[in-house]
């Protein structure tokens, strides 16, 4: 899920506990509730950081080094690069903190 950065926190709060705890326990309408999931194939959801768009960031910006160095573009290249080295440092920040 991601969310907008204005969006209302107690909006935010809201959807989240909702989408948190939905099929979540083991109450009939839980179980009603993970039949309703299982239906659209997907299961209870659960929390997730920024950990995971850092892989489609990467590719995003390996694509953009290779089209840069393909063009001889020497500032595409190096700021490519740049964004390379901030992915693995926020990769290596955000392992450190779940640790």
């Amino acid at each position: 899920l991601v969310w907008r950065k204005d969006l209302d926190p107690k909006m935010k709060a809201k959807v989240l506990d909702f989408l948190l705890t939905y099929g979540v326990g083991d109450t009939p309408e839980a179980a009603r509730q993970r039949a309703v999931l299982a239906r659209i194939q997907v299961g209870p959801f659960r929390r997730a950081d920024d950990r995971h768009l850092l892989p489609v960031r990467e590719m995003e910006a390996t694509q953009q080094l290779i089209a840069a160095r393909n063009s001889g573009d020497a500032a595409g290249e190096a700021a490519a690069g740049q964004a390379l080295t901030d992915i693995a440092a926020q990769r290596a920040a955000l392992t450190a903190s779940s640790n």
